[in-house]
């Protein structure tokens, strides 16, 4: 396997560029993504963006598993990285991998977050504000205006409540209190606030002013549905440009992102200007005002409007196509017991994706081990589809965590942008895909969207799982308890009528005395020492604490009194090295065993257990705790 000690773009004629983004497929991000790699070609730049499935915000163990792919990010063979900081929750997710960069010598543009030692984008989302305001007020002449703010003391709300209140004053129009509402940037807490105020009187407002779009496509379905009429009764504004507003009738006026400007930006300061000492390190973009309808103004011209519909069509012709591989595929691994085999069984689906090449990758030891997660050092499954050529493989390879996937240099003479994903099992971060896909297709969406119902789906299956092992386990010694042992046990002897079965039956001596004498904490110590020792000794055979100190070990199959013995010896042997680990307990952790064998014919399992139960109460009586019996007294 070639190793590429330099960056990736040695020796060629263009840059690689890293982008880095925490829950891409957020629309507005998606946006930019899509707008880096339709210009990246024309300015000589190859991108791979890194992204997770998470914003982080729970902080589990699976997020904790998600940030493991910027550990992958190679820092030091790219031209420079692309930092989307306002998609993480918290600094510590990405700084030490600014850090990292910055020891290279890689420059980092850091969007929307000032950084020390970075370049810094800053999107300017007050002047464009202050521009609808002003074209409500100002232009239009509306004089009662009300505000639907976001959170009482958010930075973003306070900014723009602010500007409500200084074009106001401005234009000689007393700020009221009563006029301002909280919708806290989301549907339920907006449709309140109308509800609030429509009990004030709807009469008196002549605009409705909206923080974001959210917010404003809310405020005008509830004006719509009581029949009022926008922009003639009452006008409404937004601000943020999300993807919803392209539908709205009429369509919003609102704040859009200048994303033209953005990429331009992103490429001018990663032209060989950069390398200059004197070369600036903030940057602002501005904004853009988005002329619609719903303020009172023609807006977006009909043949525009009509253009919007084709274009939806189109996506939702493509979301259909894609939802029938999609539901298949979820279909099918839904029903998959093994998480492993989801990812071992895609390759028959990759060519119905519309993927131009499609990695993934995934850590051998981790399907042997629980725990196991990425390393520096990986056996990796490594599987490759490539649209081109029509070529597919799969095979295992040493290779370190760090480079991805094998010759990444090489592959990216023959694509402009990749996009790097990881993958869970099990709630662990076990592997990550590669996907060289089209942009302009929903397939790099609704890939991250399979991925993230994937992990939901395993977070169900754990939850379900959990919830029987409440119901059926015991909760002292992890052990099956009465009601999860009769759940295994009939499918046991049902299959197992020619065969052969042992039962031991064990109960722990003296188990009265420890609670009065110790406490009951001191027994129930006791106990899951007990437990662990059976645990240990019975490997995959059938345990249960049935009662009290009984614990109940039922086999079937070939040979069931050997392995019986073996069992009972192991036992006894975990008692005994317990007992001189521990010579200071004041007493000895002792059990009575019984064992029954017999072939399962007609006889029940309540036979069984009967049998050996005489058998270890007769051990019991006698005192013969340290000789077996292992037939009937």
């Amino acid at each position: 396997m070639h190793m590429n000690t330099g960056k990736y773009s040695e020796g060629k004629d263009y840059k690689v560029i890293a982008f880095i983004v925490a829950f891409f497929y957020n629309d507005e991000r998606l946006d930019m993504i899509r707008a880096a790699a339709k210009e990246c070609g024309k300015h000589n730049c190859k991108i791979v963006f890194y992204s997770t499935l998470s914003d982080f915000y729970n902080h589990d163990l699976t997020d904790m598993g998600e940030k493991k792919i910027f550990d992958a990010v190679s820092v030091e063979k790219y031209d420079a990285i692309v930092l989307m900081t306002e998609s993480f929750k918290q600094d510590e997710d990405y700084l030490h991998m600014v850090k990292r960069a910055q020891a290279a010598g890689v420059p980092v543009i850091s969007v929307d977050k000032k950084l020390a030692g970075c370049i810094n984008i800053h999107f300017d989302y007050k002047s464009v504000f202050q521009k609808i305001v002003e074209h409500m007020i100002e232009y239009h002449g509306y004089r009662k205006v009300n505000f639907i703010a976001g959170f009482p003391d958010n930075t973003f709300s306070d900014e723009r409540l602010a500007v409500y209140k200084e074009v106001l004053e401005r234009n000689g129009i007393p700020y009221e209190p009563d006029r301002v509402y909280y919708g806290g940037f989301w549907s339920d807490p907006t449709l309140l606030a109308m509800e609030e105020m429509e009990k004030k009187g709807l009469d008196d407002v002549d605009a409705i002013i909206c923080a974001n779009d959210v917010m404003a496509i809310v405020a005008g379905n509830y004006l719509t549905e009581r029949g009022y009429h926008i922009p003639h009764d009452i006008a409404v504004s937004g601000f943020d440009g999300i993807h919803m507003e392209k539908y709205c009738v009429p369509r919003l006026t609102t704040g859009i992102y200048n994303l033209e400007g953005f990429i331009d930006t992103i490429f001018h300061i990663i032209d060989d200007e950069i390398q200059k000492e004197d070369y600036p390190k903030d940057w602002t973009i501005h904004n853009k005002m988005q002329i619609g309808r719903s303020c009172g103004c023609d807006g977006v011209l009909p043949e525009y409007a009509a253009f919007e519909m084709v274009q939806l069509k189109q996506d939702i012709d493509s979301e259909i196509k894609f939802q029938g591989t999609m539901g298949q595929m979820v279909t099918n691994f839904a029903n998959t017991e093994s998480d492993t085999r989801v990812f071992l069984d895609m390759p028959p689906y990759i060519k119905d994706m519309r993927y131009r090449d499609f990695w993934y990758c995934m850590n051998v030891p981790a399907f042997k081990a629980q725990n196991a997660n990425y390393a520096a050092k990986m056996r990796v499954m490594h599987y490759h589809y490539s649209e081109t050529d029509g070529t597919s493989g799969e095979k295992n390879i040493d290779m370190d965590f760090g480079e991805l996937i094998p010759d990444l240099d090489d592959y990216l003479q023959t694509t402009d942008y990749m996009l790097v994903m990881t993958m869970h099992m099990e709630g662990e971060t076990t592997g990550y895909t590669v996907v060289s896909f089209d942009i302009d297709k929903f397939w790099a969406t609704a890939y991250s969207t399979f991925l993230v119902n994937f992990r939901h789906l395993q977070e169900m299956r754990n939850t379900y799982r959990m919830m029987v092992d409440t119901y059926r386990k015991d909760p002292l010694t992890g052990l099956l308890n009465r009601t999860g042992f009769y759940h295994v046990v009939q499918t046991l002897m049902e299959n197992s009528s020619d065969l052969e079965m042992s039962v031991i039956m064990m109960d722990m001596d003296h188990l009265k005395m420890v609670n009065d004498t110790f406490g009951h904490m001191e027994g129930d110590f006791a106990l899951r020492t007990l437990g662990n020792i059976v645990k240990n000794s019975v490997g995959q055979e059938l345990a249960a604490r049935i009662g009290g100190g009984e614990i109940l070990i039922v086999l079937t199959g070939e040979h069931t009194s050997k392995r019986a013995e073996a069992i009972v010896e192991a036992m006894r042997e975990g008692i005994r090295q317990h007992n001189l680990q521990n010579p200071d307990k004041g007493y000895e952790l002792q059990a009575s065993i019984g064992t029954y064998t017999n072939h399962v014919g007609n006889h029940m399992l309540d036979y069984f257990m009967k049998k050996a139960d005489d058998i270890m109460y007769a051990i019991k009586y006698r005192h013969h705790r340290e000789v077996p019996v292992t037939q009937e007294p």
